[in-house]
């Protein structure tokens, strides 16, 4: 008998069919579920709702279970949501189903024709024959009357496609061709989302990378916008979405520091309706790929209008940081921390964004405790260490922070010390301690009333010092120490290993001081940072250079009383140059800088605070008899903008040596106010009548 060959049809179907087998990489669950629905196994689906983000693979999983069924032996209906049928026209493509037993319906890209669910539910599915397998893909779970309707138990099953795993990942690209020093790169862009794997892989392949270092460029963003997010309704929109983009999470609150009230709840309602968002306990969310896509494509937009809302931003969080209590103290500095995300390695950038939520239990120290902790640092410390240890647990024990698991058994613990002036046992009992007090005394950091405060000990003996999503907590308990912190001078971090955390600590613009203590017979590394010339706005406020007033961030040292009354001197006279007064070394000076908090630090609003802070000053010598001389000297050489001396004198109808005694007289005493104020900040008309 003469054979022919099979038809060409046939062999590509079945390459194709291989092929997509063979492509398609950590989806075994979800086609062992869709196996045993085409057998008829007992608890099996007859309805699945498959649902997921763009780009996340529900058509290739589409695809895949139709080779199954066909396999099977089964007639398989297909029903593309983006042709929008109506109720008729479905009827007429997926007949079959109220007829043949043996018919699979897959409905992919359902969130084009969601006028159809209810239609579908009520009228369609209840008629199909027993055996029929319905599959429902889209963008949205469905409806509640689904699951809310007792009669759907046990025939429909909801399932969320969910992305895939490193190790899934690193398989696609590997099977895609990417070289393997770029997979770790993609992947962590990609954040398993399987178009955006293969996007990539394309275009590394295309270009030829072959470093760590490469990113997606606007031509592989822009079509990914596409897939993952749809078109933007309204410019409202967009900075919505800039703002879901930057914060780490999103409220309609935090949306109202950047647009009016009404449009904030406006964007809000549309965000949470929209596929690539997921909704938590504070606020809602991006998918991790759809976060990164964003950013990239709002960046290259408009940059300066990316910027200008994150200034809008963080102002907001750091005022909720500071105000933070109780359970709500972690997650408020994590919203931080996220806005400080660096340019640095993997490590350093998963110690910022890794979750605490769940992992470890925060708690206060109690007496019975202290045998526990001092255990727990006999694996890590040595004698002396364990010493100072014991002495900062029976002297500051509110000072202590014990880290428990679900079951309370202590897993990790912190100790952070305030040192104050006559602190003379702290100092002789600790060695790194007298090491700080030493550098902050020794650059002019310290004044009345203020602290010091040093990160003493962090111990998690299955990491020690180490990126660890245990010492996570940890790190945000220190980050609100600082944010919270009143009168605080300078801190101190005491890493034990200094190299490994180094560009951490440039981070958080800690530097290695020069005092090394040993201990143990161990040399020990200090990173300080004072918080007066690097205070905490600047250190938001420089991420986009809107800060052209910062000072270096190694910066230790303070105006002395002579440099602050020429500072004050020279303000006045610029008082109508705000380029001068922006310049002015007043602008590092607590009292400019709690002027300041709360909002964007630039040129204008450096100026303008100074322009408060000495306008108050000016007006606090008109609530004493025995100022006010003074006062109408001054205001009318400066603020009043008398052009000379002489011509302020005879504004005052005074002469002109009696005006120069007043006026000479009102500086000095503007300047007595200022730094009083400077010393321990409190309202200057209470510091110019009874100070």
């Amino acid at each position: 008998m003469h054979e022919f060959p099979s038809p060409p049809q046939a062999r590509l179907a079945g390459r194709l069919r291989e092929s997509r087998a063979r492509g398609l990489i950590g989806r075994e669950h979800y086609l062992a579920e869709f196996r045993a629905a085409l057998t008829g196994e007992p608890g099996a689906y007859a309805v699945c709702f498959l649902y997921g983000p763009g780009g996340i693979g529900k058509s290739s999983l589409l695809r895949r279970f139709k080779d199954e069924a066909e396999e099977a032996g089964r007639t398989v209906i297909e029903i593309d949501g983006r042709t929008e049928p109506s109720p008729a026209e479905f009827f007429v493509e997926a007949e079959t189903a109220h007829t043949d037993h043996r018919t699979v319906v897959l409905i992919d890209t359902f969130e084009k024709c969601e006028v159809l669910e209810d239609w579908l539910r009520d009228r369609f599915l209840p008629q199909v024959k027993t055996g029929v397998v319905v599959v429902v893909a889209g963008r949205r779970p469905p409806a509640a009357s689904w699951t809310s309707d007792v009669a759907w138990a046990g025939t429909l099953q909801v399932m969320e496609l969910d992305g895939l795993s490193l190790k899934e990942s690193a398989a696609l690209l590997d099977a895609r061709g990417v070289r393997p020093e770029l997979r770790d790169t993609i992947a962590a862009f990609a954040g398993g989302n399987p178009l955006a794997l293969s996007l990539m892989a394309e275009a590394a392949a295309r270009i030829g990378a072959s470093h760590a270092r490469w990113r997606p460029t606007q031509d592989f963003i822009a079509p990914l916008m596409g897939q993952l997010v749809g078109p933007v309704p309204s410019e409202t929109h967009r900075v919505a979405l800039t703002v879901l983009t930057q914060a780490r999470v999103t409220t309609e609150a935090l949306l109202q520091t950047v647009m009016s009230k009404s449009d904030a709840a406006m964007v809000f309602d549309w965000l949470i309706q929209q596929p690539y968002v997921e909704l938590g306990p504070r606020g809602i969310y991006p998918h991790d790929i759809v976060r990164g896509v964003l950013e990239a494509d709002l960046r290259w937009r408009n940059q300066q209008r990316y910027a200008e809302i994150y200034n809008r931003i963080w102002p907001y969080l750091l005022q909720v940081g500071r105000a933070a209590t109780g359970s709500d103290v972690l997650p408020a500095m994590q919203d931080l921390s996220h806005l400080l995300l660096p340019e640095l390695g993997e490590e350093d950038r998963y110690f910022f964004s890794t979750p605490y939520e769940g992992q470890l239990h925060e708690a206060a120290m109690n007496p019975e405790d202290r045998h526990d902790v001092l255990a727990m640092a006999a694996e890590t410390e040595g004698p002396e260490s364990i010493a100072i240890l014991d002495f900062w647990l029976q002297r500051e024990p509110e000072c202590v922070r014990l880290y428990r698991s679900e079951s309370g058994a202590l897993v990790a613990f912190m100790v952070w010390i305030r040192l104050r002036a006559g602190d003379r046992e702290a100092l002789q009992r600790d060695p790194v301690a007298a090491a700080a007090w030493a550098h902050a005394t020794e650059t002019g950091a310290l004044r009345a009333h203020e602290h010091i405060r040093i990160d003493r000990f962090l111990v998690y003996p299955a990491s020690y010092h180490r990126v660890s999503a245990r010492l996570h907590p940890m790190q945000l308990r220190i980050m609100a120490e600082w944010v919270q912190a009143e009168n605080l001078a300078c801190s101190y971090v005491v890493p034990s290993d200094p190299d490994y955390w180094r560009r951490l600590m440039d981070h958080a613009q800690h530097r290695p001081v020069p005092q090394r203590p040993r201990i143990d017979g161990v040399e020990h590394t200090l990173f300080g940072r004072n918080w007066e010339h690097v205070p905490l706005e600047h250190w938001f406020a420089d991420r986009y250079n809107t800060s052209p007033t910062t000072q270096p961030a190694g910066a230790m040292n303070r105006l002395s009383r002579t440099e602050f009354d020429s500072a004050v001197r020279h303000a006045l006279g610029s008082w109508r140059s705000t380029s001068e007064l922006a310049a002015n070394p007043l602008r590092h000076a607590k009292l400019v800088r709690h002027s300041l908090a709360g909002q964007p630090v630039d040129e204008a609003a450096v100026a303008g605070a100074l322009r408060d802070v000495l306008g108050d000053a000016v007006s606090a010598l008109r609530e004493d008899p025995r100022t006010v001389k003074m006062h109408r000297a001054v205001a009318a050489t400066y603020l009043e903008g008398s052009r000379t001396q002489q011509s302020a004198a005879h504004r005052l109808n005074l002469p002109f040596s009696t005006y120069r005694r007043h006026l000479t007289r009102g500086l000095d005493q503007i300047c007595e106010i200022l730094w009083k104020h400077e010393l321990k900040p409190r309202p200057l008309v209470t510091v110019a009548t009874h100070g």
